[in-house]
């Protein structure tokens, strides 16, 4: 099977964070990582990501102390 790397780029995002996340580690298709990267976020995001790392083994958490945007 082909490895597919699915990015998450979060800033803020907790209100929608669980969702998103739910929907992606319930795929059929199984041979795939989630990198988030938590983009200075003042929120609960990178909580919620650190929870969802014992469901989904392959998700890597990336940490930005500031926000960097799009740019």
């Amino acid at each position: 099977m082909i490895q597919v790397s699915v990015i998450l780029p979060i800033y803020n995002g907790a209100k929608t964070l669980a969702n998103t996340l739910d929907s992606l580690v319930v795929q059929t298709y199984s041979d795939f990582e989630i990198i988030a990267c938590i983009d200075g976020s003042m929120d609960n995001s990178e909580h919620i990501l650190k929870h969802y790392v014992s469901k989904f083994k392959k998700l890597t958490i990336l940490k930005n102390k500031i926000n960097r945007g799009l740019g």
